[in-house]
């Protein structure tokens, strides 16, 4: 891990996470910068949001809530950058995104049902500036800030209103509970570590690479290679070797991670950490 006194380094990170240089100065551990938490339940969760916003548009099944898709709200965000407990997304609308996260759960007369958003994910607390979420399973925690400082009065009236709470006075209720539904658990296969949930929780981290400085075409399908468990596709930026070579050799590198490409590099990379591996592709 690179010194934040070495400028160099520092305008690295800051041109490939597009976080202001406050922020990573500020996020900095003993002089040094810290990218990957070591807390498995904050790993479990931001796993578990790679899987969400890198889903191909409405493919996941808690994503049908319309209007726009988890993959989407990318479009919201700013700039990313994780703590040792907890994951800062700084988004222009801080409400909207967590509108669009936070459970709702319909049950039909059978007994089934459907999510809608995050199960066991809960409002932790609001701030002027932030809304704080609390994924309750795995103790995840993530902070949607804004720029701008307003006061706490209008970020609570701002996410009443996107949350049509207003209305619905029973949804914002239930969202500060601090207990779990029987059918969120049911969901708990999301969730529950696997070998692949580092590297996962590691490509979150990171995830602003692909959102702010390539188009946001990246998207999760099945996997070709019978040794992988997901396949991150784009159609357009730089070829799958060139981006395992960030994620291995630059300043942003995942520790541990190797990059298995083809030889001819024409047939996608693997990213491997451990046991797992993600295939890289960019169609030509």
């Amino acid at each position: 891990m690179p010194h934040v006194t070495d400028r160099a380094r520092l305008k690295q990170y800051q041109d490939l996470l597009s976080v202001p240089q406050d922020v990573l100065r500020a996020a900095a551990l003993n002089g040094r910068i810290k990218l990957d938490t070591e807390d498995i339940g904050q790993e479990n969760f931001q796993a578990l949001l790679w899987d969400l916003l890198f889903s191909s548009s409405h493919s996941h099944p808690w994503d049908h809530r319309g209007g726009r898709s988890f993959r989407g709200l990318a479009g919201y965000v700013e700039w990313i950058m994780p703590a040792p407990h907890q994951l800062t997304i700084q988004a222009s609308v801080a409400p909207r995104v967590a509108n669009y996260l936070l459970p709702k759960t319909v049950t039909y007369t059978d007994g089934s049902h459907v999510h809608f958003g995050i199960p066991g994910l809960r409002i932790e607390r609001v701030t002027a500036r932030a809304v704080h979420l609390l994924h309750l399973p795995t103790q995840g925690r993530l902070e949607l800030r804004e720029y701008h400082r307003g006061s706490l009065r209008t970020m609570r009236s701002r996410l009443r209103w996107e949350t049509g709470s207003s209305e619905t006075s029973e949804n914002l209720a239930f969202w500060y509970t601090a207990g779990i539904t029987a059918a969120e658990e049911s969901a708990s296969p999301h969730w529950d570590p696997t070998p692949c949930t580092p590297l996962r929780s590691r490509l979150m981290v990171r995830a602003s690479t692909w959102w702010r400085h390539w188009p946001h075409t990246a998207e999760i399908v099945p996997p070709r290679r019978s040794n992988t468990s997901r396949c991150l596709t784009w159609r357009k930026g730089p070829s799958p070797t060139e981006v395992c070579d960030l994620l291995v050799n630059s300043v942003i590198r995942i520790a541990g991670a190797v990059n298995v490409s083809s030889p001819n590099g024409l047939d996608g990379s693997l990213l491997r950490l451990g046991s797992a591996a993600i295939e890289l592709t960019r169609p030509s």
